[in-house]
């Protein structure tokens, strides 16, 4: 815009109601321009303006200067014109003949003055002596004033915005810029800023422009922006000087009430001193609105509670005390809240009501007491049945019949709440009016009854409006929400239960509804790469609006292969990636290392397939669904992992359940565990009966071999017989069934791998005659297998180099179970060979009887898991790599240059290798040693350090309850009921078992709880995704699973560990449901685009989901029941690998599962093994949890799925905390006269880092901040020393060997006392328990063993 369109569009503003306009900030007009008026004292800018047909120039900021000065002039209530009168009485006037004037309010204050004081303008000529000195005189007590915490008032904000408007348009381009005397000083110039509208860093950038960067007087405890360099130690101290404060104002309230002036004016001047204390405190985060990260998140917390403690000990102290005090210690607690209340009354202190606040004493200490549980008898509802009322009589407007049956009432209501969706966000806000919220708060006060819930809302809302009620304090509804809501997080975050007061559970409620019904959020990523895809498939009619499935990517690009069969292969991209990094120089590769340190913590497959590559091409966001591990996947359905544990699982649930197999069959176990040798003995008899061939007879029950006797053959054609099996056969019921399962799961598995591209024939009962391999027979005995492979093969005899190498791959490689596996040279990577031929490979040759697996379920699991490896290896990767080649190449096509297509290969090669078990394997026969001897090591190191695992496993409790709403939780049919029924049928008939000494099992349940029959049929009772895989052991000697069945199941981890994974999988069909209504209502058109519908569909999408082609068929379901799907195969099949795959996804957001894509790669690194054991869920949770946590839930999040994340994350930490304690009292005797928290060992902020970390919320950075400030110190006699001792810290392993180290060297030296005592600090089962082994150390030498001490006595 021109000068000339400005001074055109200039519209002048008046002064108050009169006629009299401001032409500049310093110059008044009447209405006909007449008469003039020249405000004294100071010069202001000029605007550009055409007065009587006149263009007047103008200068920098003029038009800005006069909208504040004439603004401020009406505000402020000077528009009284007050003439400047000569010392004769004359009129004083300026050298143009203009009229002198000052602007006057109604107490006559000076309006010039107040301008000056401020530094809006400089003093003129016009300016009086007196004038400049009292505009001085004023600058030195803003200063003064802003230090003490003061506030800027009216004029002096206008200063800042006249000179940031001058500025702004080019004035005092070259003057000098002022130093600010303090932090403080800053830090109040910035929140100036900020209530300009800007954020806190444009308004640090607004402030630099006005002061020079540093302050004159620098403090070393906060930051330039007053920000708290120590906000936990800081808010401890506050909450400390705010007690104190609080005491002050009650010796105030007495000393006003009893007319004692020396007690109100020492308890006044005690209040001002105390606040002038919290004044000089730096900034912390003490609203849940500055969260802005986590590391601002847990400032929030930490400094929340360390504020808190203060108070709450003061409660704690007096109820310990209120038994012997007859209850008076509760004086002290009641005047600290008497005390608060007190001070934050306004007004003289003669118009305050000191027994309100001494009322709201009682009751907020009351409050932290017993806590509030539901203020009941109120009169608002809640928003649920508010907005169910308002959709009925919609319903009812629109003459829809509510009385319809069943489903068609459904569908009904909700089209009607669909159709009523666009009122609900008026609605909500006219609820989240400041009014309505006071009124629903006062009636709740009014009218509830006290309980437990969140003390701080109580109290906070009692002391508030006592405060108001009881003194000049105006009543702010805004400031009264803010406070609420802040107060509710607070609360949360201080340990408070999971559910929250009525009250503000109404108010987050109604903000929700806002939020959920208002518009979408901006585009995530994951939306925006759908909406891609979406246009991509405009012009294929099959795939029109939607995003295709995993399954659907693989079809097409068999197709495009047939078409186009050309490619580079992955393994020759991967060999030029790892030949190019060989030729960059050291430091080159050390800049690329350090650049890729995310590879530390991020998923493998995330980590492989960046955003910057997934940006640019389709073809790699597909590849990134197809191998699986990502936070959300663009394209629905499993991802490679998933799909070969959902093809095992379904092969498993087509045979017998094993344990309730052996239990009907009359074994008896412990802890649900079957010896193997009873395993082997039933097996037995089994197979005489299924395999066919065995001479001998049963006899009692019992198969009698007889060589010279008659063949008992229940055969037909070389398959089982059923019809052959004699009626009087023991358990004659089991085994036909078992054979006959047997049976139709071989050709169902031949099928599988056929369709996936083998070649094979077909083999007569296949399952019924297949063994795997006894890796612990062969371990034993090396050198005998080793001969029978060189000597009893016949044609395939092998050399003693080839045996060895067999016997070496059998033997540490967890993938190869027989002969075929073995003689694969890539066996479980990219062609495996398990099936290919269909042959029996050594299961019937006799001379390796006893080398083979006699347990037969075993033997099923184990050709189970070939064959599904096969079948996904080729339907996902294809034969030598194939389908990821194609893709890879059509990548370079989309624009990812050929460097970093090569790098995705090789790190993809890389991953493929660690979901076969062969990443970085030793290949010499020194490196196989020492992984053996380091599994050897790492097993007794288990049964050695995890006795207490599960006390560390509680805060898995807390994330059972991630993603969900309210309702969700406290529902109808809410998660909260879940915990109980599922606590039930995962513990109580196994501790029954252990109380009454009886082989009672809980395989005696016939019927399985809701969520147990979930996790079976997922696969979740398996042993590949047991306890042990969870916590990270997976690095052991396959020959010792029982023992680590048994231990697991012993020390109650496997039961915890299935207790809560029951517990999400009893909520995932509701979830999913609830989610898929909500995203097909939009997609039909009966609602809007809302950020709830938004929500729903990343929950979906994040659970591997085809959102468009799922959602609506879900919706369908619901209403319909299954018959929608018409029989439709298709349909059908997507409807059960979805819900099955979603489940599975649904159950390892809670307690995650680690794999190979979804983790980093160095925790699959068995060179890397003792450092990273035990360390398979933190590190899982690290790359999946707390990003999901932080990305999904609070950065993008609705109000309650923030509020309820924040509570998910406190309640971890207190859980962390309580786990701690636990641990602490079993392993530590009570010692009262130490005054410790339980462990000897830590101070009071070691044991609270201690709880922080144990809650997993740091995830595995807590091994680095643990590597710099050890919790526990350690002594080092010199470099080498201390490198050893961090070695032993940071692998548990190598810690367990040191022990046992100084266990020998001490019996040398003859101290066996400490000898005994390091023993049992590695003895498997009773290492954690600290001060027993001190006591039995003792005990043992108590009788003169120790010579040691003999010696120096």
């Amino acid at each position: 815009m021109g000068l000339l369109d400005e001074a055109v569009e200039y519209s002048p503003k008046n002064l108050g109601s009169s006629d009299n306009f401001f032409i500049d900030a310093d110059t008044i007009s009447n209405a006909d321009g007449s008469e003039r008026y020249r405000l004294a004292g100071f010069d202001a800018a000029e605007v550009e303006k055409i007065i009587d047909g006149e263009f007047k120039q103008g200068t920098a900021g003029g038009a800005r200067s006069t909208d504040i000065v004439s603004n401020l002039a009406n505000k402020e209530g000077f528009t009284n014109i007050k003439p400047l009168l000569n010392p004769d009485g004359t009129f004083k006037e300026d050298v143009y003949g203009r009229k002198l004037v000052d602007l006057t309010n109604e107490k006559g204050e000076s309006f010039n003055q107040s301008l000056l004081n401020s530094g809006a303008f400089d003093p003129n000529a016009y300016s009086s002596s007196d004038s400049i000195g009292l505009a001085r005189i004023y600058q030195a007590q803003k200063d003064e004033r802003l230090e003490s915490g003061g506030a800027l008032n009216a004029f002096d904000n206008a200063a800042f915005d006249i000179e940031s408007a001058e500025r702004s348009e080019g004035a005092k381009a070259l003057g000098f810029k002022k130093t600010l005397e303090t932090e403080k000083e800053r830090a109040q110039y910035i929140d100036y800023f900020e209530s300009k509208g800007m954020s806190r860093e444009e308004a640090t950038y607004e402030m630099d422009k006005y002061f020079n960067y540093g302050v004159e007087r620098r403090r070393s405890d906060v930051d330039l922006n007053f920000n708290s360099l120590n906000p936990f130690t800081d808010s401890w101290e506050q909450g400390w000087t705010s007690v104190g404060e609080a005491a002050y104002g009650v010796a105030e309230m007495f000393g006003s009430k009893t007319g004692n002036e020396g007690l109100e004016s020492w308890g006044q001047e005690g209040i001002e001193k105390q606040r002038s204390k919290l004044s000089n405190y730096g900034n912390i985060i003490n609203s849940y609105k500055d969260i802005n990260s986590v590391g601002s998140a847990f400032e929030y917390l930490g400094s929340t509670m360390a504020m808190s403690l203060p108070y709450m000990a003061a409660t704690a102290a007096a109820t310990v005390a209120a038994p012997a005090t007859y209850g008076a210690s509760f004086s002290v607690p009641v005047a600290i809240f008497a005390g608060m209340t007190w001070n934050e009354m306004e007004g003289d202190n003669d118009s305050k009501s000191a027994p309100l606040a001494i009322g709201a004493g009682v009751v907020m200490t009351v409050l932290d007491r017993i806590g509030i549980k539901g203020l009941g008898g109120f009169a608002a509802k809640n928003p649920a049945k508010t907005l169910q009322e308002a959709a009925n009589k919609y319903a009812k407007e629109r003459a829809i019949s509510q009385a319809e049956a069943g489903v068609v009432v459904k569908q009904a209501t909700d089209r009607v709440i669909a159709e009523f969706a666009e009122k609900v966000e008026s609605l909500a806000k006219e609820q989240l009016a400041g009014k309505a919220t006071a009124k629903r708060i006062a009636q709740r006060i009014g009218t509830g009854s006290v309980a437990e819930g969140l003390t701080e809302v109580g109290q906070e809302t009692v002391g508030y409006l006592a405060a108001v009620q009881g003194s000049d304090k105006i009543f702010d509804y805004q400031e009264f929400q803010e406070r609420l809501a802040n107060a509710a997080v607070a609360g949360s975050a201080l340990g408070a239960t999971f559910s929250v007061p009525g009250t503000v559970k109404d108010q987050l409620s109604w903000m929700d509804a806002a939020a959920r019904f208002g518009e979408p959020a901006s585009p995530s990523e994951i939306e925006e790469y759908a909406r891609i895809e979406i246009l991509n498939n405009r012009n294929k009619p099959e795939y029109e609006g939607k995003v295709r499935t995993v399954s659907q990517v693989l079809s097409d690009v068999d197709s495009e292969m047939n078409a186009d069969s050309a490619y580079t292969a992955l393994a020759d991209r991967a060999t030029m990636h790892k030949n190019s990094n060989k030729e960059k120089s050291f430091l080159d590769r050390a800049s690329t290392s350090v650049m890729n340190v995310s590879n530390l913590w991020q998923a493998s497959v995330t980590n492989a397939i960046p955003k910057s590559v997934l940006d640019k091409s389709s073809s790699a966001r597909a590849l990134a669904s197809i191998l699986g591990g990502t936070l959300t996947p663009l394209h629905g359905g499993s991802g490679m992992e998933a799909a070969q544990h959902h093809l095992v699982t379904a092969y498993k649930n087509q045979v017998s359940d094993p344990k309730r197999f052996y239990k009907e069959f009359g074994l008896k176990s412990v802890f649900g565990v079957f010896k193997s040798s009873d395993k082997a003995r039933i097996s037995d008899e089994i197979y005489s009966v299924i395999r066919g061939g065995k001479k001998g007879r049963y006899q009692k029950g019992k198969f009698i071999a007889d060589p010279e006797g008659k063949a008992r053959e229940f055969l037909t054609k070389g398959e089982f017989d059923p019809k052959k099996v004699p009626a009087g056969l023991p358990n004659r019921t089991l085994i036909v069934n078992l054979g006959t399962q047997l049976k139709e799961l071989s050709n169902i598995m031949r099928d599988d791998q056929v369709a996936a591209g083998a070649k094979m024939g077909d083999l007569s009962n296949y399952l019924g005659r297949y063994k795997a391999l006894n890796k612990t027979e062969i371990y034993k005995n090396q050198a005998e297998f080793k001969k029978l492979l060189m000597t009893k093969l016949g044609k395939q005899n092998m050399s003693a180099a080839e045996a060895q190498r067999i016997t070496d791959e059998i033997i540490d490689n967890p993938l190869v179970n027989d002969l075929g596996d073995a003689l694969a040279s890539n066996v479980g990577s990219l062609n495996p060979s398990s099936h290919k031929k269909r042959t029996l490979n050594l299961s019937e040759n006799t001379d390796f009887d006893k080398f083979f697996e006699r347990d037969i379920f075993a033997n099923v699991a184990t050709a189970a898991k070939a064959a599904a490896r096969y079948s996904v290896q080729m339907q996902y990767v294809g034969k030598d790599g194939s389908k990821i080649a194609h893709l890879l190449k059509k990548m370079e096509k989309e624009g990812v240059s050929k460097e970093e297509v090569n790098r995705v290969a090789s790190d993809v090669s890389d991953i493929l290798e660690a979901m076969s078990g062969n990443y970085n394997r030793p290949k010499t026969q020194a490196g196989k040693k020492l992984m053996r001897f380091q599994k050897n090591v790492m097993f007794w190191m288990t049964l050695s350090a995890l006795p207490l695992a599960t006390f560390s496993s509680l805060p898995e409790m807390a994330m059972t309850q991630s993603a969900l709403t309210n309702d969700q939780i406290f529902g109808k049919n809410g998660s909260i009921k879940s915990f109980t029924s599922e606590f039930a049928a995962s513990f109580i008939p196994q501790f029954k078992k252990v109380e009454n000494n009886t082989d009672e099992d809980i395989l005696k349940v016939v019927t399985r709880s809701k969520g147990q029959e979930k996790m079976s049929e997922v696969g979740m009772y398996q042993w590949e995704v047991g306890a042990a895989t969870t916590t990270g052991v997976s690095e052991i000697h396959d020959g010792r699973r029982n023992t680590m069945e048994l231990f697991f199941k012993a020390i109650g981890l496997t039961q915890w560990t299935d207790y809560t994974r029951a517990i999400r999988a009893a909520m995932a069909y509701d979830f999913i449901k609830i989610n898929s209504e909500i995203v097909a209502m939009r997609n039909l058109g009966y609602t809007k685009a809302t950020r709830e519908a938004q929500e729903a569909e990343q929950k979906l999408r994040s659970l591997g989901i085809p959102v468009e082609q799922f959602a609506e068929m879900m919706y369908q379901v619901d209403l319909y029941g299954p018959d929608t799907l018409n029989n439709d195969p298709k349909k059908i099949q997507m409807w059960e690998t979805t819900m099955k795959e979603a489940t599975f996804n649904f159950i390892n957001q809670a307690i995650p599962l680690p794999g190979a894509a979804n983790r980093p790669l160095i925790y699959q690194d068995p060179r890397f093994a003792l450092f990273t054991q035990f360390q398979g869920f933190i590190s899982t949770f690290t790359a999946n949890q707390i990003p999901r946590m932080w990305n999904d839930y609070i950065k993008r999040g609705t109000p309650t799925m923030r509020y309820n994340t924040f509570v998910l994350m406190s309640t971890m930490i207190a859980m962390g905390f309580l786990t701690q304690a636990m641990k602490d009292a079993i392993k530590f005797e009570d010692d009262d006269d130490e005054g410790t928290l339980g462990n000897p060992y830590l101070d009071t902020p070691e044991y609270i880092r201690r709880g922080v970390m144990s809650s997993g919320l740091l995830g595995t950075s807590e091994r680095i901040v643990d590597l710099f400030a050890p919790i526990y110190g350690q002594r080092s006699s010199g470099m080498g020393d201390w490198i050893y001792n961090q070695a032993a810290g940071e692998s548990p392993t190598l810690g367990y060997v040191g022990r046992l180290g100084d266990a020998a060297l001490n019996v040398a030296k003859g101290d066996f006392e400490k000898a005994i005592y390091q023993g049992l600090k590695s003895a498997p089962g009773v290492a954690p328990f600290t001060d027993t082994n001190k006591s039995i150390a003792s005990f043992v030498t108590g009788g003169g063993w120790n010579y040691k001490d003999n010696e120096e006595n």
